[in-house]
């Protein structure tokens, strides 16, 4: 009974922030994604080539040791015949010029690239450096059907080895 009461009474006064350290489950993207804090959503629209794309955005930031890391898992579906995850030669090209526009937005330098597959869907993971080397963005990128995904995490160097980084890039669960 002790120990019942002892459990109870720590939750009741602890950090309920560990809760956000979970699964979340996210509708409107027809999966679950680990985030380690709790996160924000956020939608942007742009108008291209393809006509007009509604961005999803879920953010969420971790501090350890007063340096931030940032999550965030992005999602767009294009217009049907735009893109699909079947179109292997135009996704490479695709992918190519996401990482490059992704580097020269933040005047960085691609440190790796390499083709994945997510549950059996085409991707890419890649790292660039910016800022000197002081900070770091490592992306996967992957299209299921005709939506695309971008799972990203900004962190400082220093912070590279922090675990929870490759658990989020990880952890995309479809509902099927």
């Amino acid at each position: 009974m002790k120990l019942i009461f002892c459990t109870l009474f720590f939750f009741s006064f602890s950090d309920l922030n560990i809760f956000a350290q979970s699964f979340q489950k996210i509708p409107e993207a027809g999966c679950s994604v680990y985030f380690p804090s709790s996160m924000e959503q956020t939608s942007k629209s742009s108008e291209g080539p393809v006509g007009e794309l509604v961005v999803h955005i879920f953010k969420g930031e971790q501090e350890i040791n007063k340096q931030k890391i940032k999550y965030t898992l992005q999602f767009c579906d294009f217009p049907e015949g735009a893109i699909h995850h079947d179109s292997t030669d135009f996704l490479n090209e695709f992918f190519a010029a996401t990482i490059d526009a992704s580097a020269s937005s933040i005047f960085g330098t691609v440190d790796y690239s390499d083709p994945i597959k997510i549950q059996g869907y085409p991707g890419m993971i890649w790292r660039i450096s910016y800022d000197k080397g002081k900070g770091l963005i490592k992306s996967k990128a992957f299209v299921k059907g005709s939506r695309y995904f971008n799972m990203k995490v900004e962190y400082p160097a220093s912070s590279s080895f922090h675990p929870d980084i490759d658990k989020f890039l990880d952890s995309i669960k479809f509902d099927e």
